[in-house]
């Protein structure tokens, strides 16, 4: 199998692009010290994450809970 050499910059190319968001803002924001009440913050965002991700999910696009009712009993939302 022969390897482009225009594909293989592509995928190298990609590679960077994927790799720069992640480490660049970890290298620059190791140097800071936050205080105890911004990482309690911090914390609470992968949890509101997948509350939108599950609540988009269960409610229908039409806003009517009643008719979501199985679908929100079956994901464990508490009301």
């Amino acid at each position: 199998m022969e390897v482009n050499y225009e594909i293989f910059l592509i995928i190298v190319g990609c590679g960077i692009v994927t790799l720069l968001p992640r480490v660049l803002p970890l290298m620059l924001l190791s140097k800071f010290k936050f205080p105890q009440w911004y990482k309690d913050w911090l914390s609470f965002i992968p949890v509101t994450i997948m509350a939108a991700l599950v609540a988009q999910e269960v409610i229908p696009e039409d806003g009517n809970v009643s008719t979501a009712f199985p679908a929100i009993i079956a994901s464990g939302i508490s009301w």
